[in-house]
């Protein structure tokens, strides 16, 4: 059985975390609090997501706290890539209604799940007695299936 499986009925998660190497997103369904300010696609609707734009060069010289900017994700593609032992693992959780999401690294989630690749590493958590933040706060919070 998969950690995907787990019945809450059987199990005490309250406080427990699992480290999960290669996770995969495929058939889950994600929260994400992305907004004009931290993702390209949102901040100009007209333009398609900034992993699929081509002629994106310099990504190396792309300031990371811009994260609308479009090399923002390319560059955090990259870097996963080509350095992902260097990164932190992200806290990830599977929340009462089904869904799942994190606070920090959303973006290492969504290219992750966008292009249908694993992520590193995550330390996965359950959230037995909450929603996640797109059943709490539908207008703030976003939901996308992989």
């Amino acid at each position: 059985m998969n950690t995907d499986e787990w019945s809450y009925e059987f199990f005490n998660l309250d406080n427990l975390k699992i480290r999960v190497k290669d996770f995969d997103l495929h058939g889950k369904c994600v929260s994400f609090y992305l907004h004009a300010g931290n993702c390209y696609a949102i901040k100009d609707p007209s333009k398609r997501c900034s992993l699929f734009l081509q002629g994106l060069n310099d990504l190396w010289n792309h300031i990371e706290e811009d994260k609308s900017n479009p090399r923002h994700c390319p560059y955090i593609n990259q870097l996963m890539l080509e350095q992902s032992e260097r990164m932190f693992p992200i806290y990830f959780y599977k929340y009462k209604c089904g869904h799942y999401g994190t606070g920090q690294g959303q973006h290492r989630i969504c290219i992750s799940g966008t292009l249908g690749k694993a992520i590193p590493k995550i330390l996965l958590g359950f959230e037995r007695h909450i929603n996640c933040g797109a059943c709490n706060e539908p207008d703030h919070y976003t939901l996308k299936s992989f």
